[in-house]
């Protein structure tokens, strides 16, 4: 199978079926590399440009669901369609960028593509959007099942502040909320980084 029948089978599986030629056709445009990532706890998507490669890389998490994996994917395009107009001289989420993530997202706003509800929140959202995507905005859910919780986890943003909790092997402590991200300490050496609300976490 060569590489274009190849992505077109991997997005077969992840888009909503009536986007996946659409967001193909992006993909066969700027022949960036794509990669699937497990799931991560402090983003859905990711886009970088590999200044000796000259190359560029889109990541989506793979445990999202459709909706959310689309507008991940448009978001992170929206990097790469911006830096190529731009280069380095513009804001990560400017205006540029916004108007460039309005622009992809155009030619799926139809009801013979998307369903009159998600059309609805999606012109919206994309009046002024913000540097999270659409599903950490909670407008199309997040993942694909709901997360069922073992014994001595919760939701970061169910703790209250000041709780100590574990992820990944390190104390932090939860300091504040800022949208949809949390301010956490790590005990170890008093650095503060923004969690995601919805990462679940091991209760100490």
């Amino acid at each position: 199978m060569d590489k274009t029948s190849e992505y077109l089978s991997i997005f077969s599986n992840y888009f909503p079926a009536n986007t996946v030629n659409y967001c193909h056709s992006l993909w066969l445009q700027h022949r960036f590399k794509f990669v699937i990532s497990p799931k991560r706890a402090t983003k859905l998507g990711n886009y970088r440009f590999n200044s000796v490669l000259k190359q560029h890389q889109v990541s989506v998490n793979g445990n999202l669901n459709p909706m959310s994996f689309l507008t991940t994917y448009l978001h992170e395009v929206a990097h790469l369609t911006a830096f190529k107009k731009y280069g380095f001289k513009i804001l990560p989420h400017g205006q540029e960028w916004k108007q460039e993530f309005r622009n992809l997202f155009l030619p799926l706003l139809s009801e013979n593509i998307l369903d009159k509800e998600a059309i609805v929140k999606l012109k919206a959202f994309l009046k002024n959007p913000r540097a999270s995507s659409c599903s950490e905005q909670g407008l199309f859910g997040h993942e694909i099942d709901h997360i069922e919780l073992k014994e001595g986890q919760a939701f970061l943003k169910d703790l209250p502040q000041g709780s100590h909790f574990q992820l990944k092997k390190r104390r932090f402590v939860k300091l504040e909320h800022r949208r949809t991200r949390i301010l956490c300490s790590d005990k170890s050496n008093g650095r503060k980084y923004l969690v995601h609300q919805t990462t679940v976490v091991q209760l100490v």
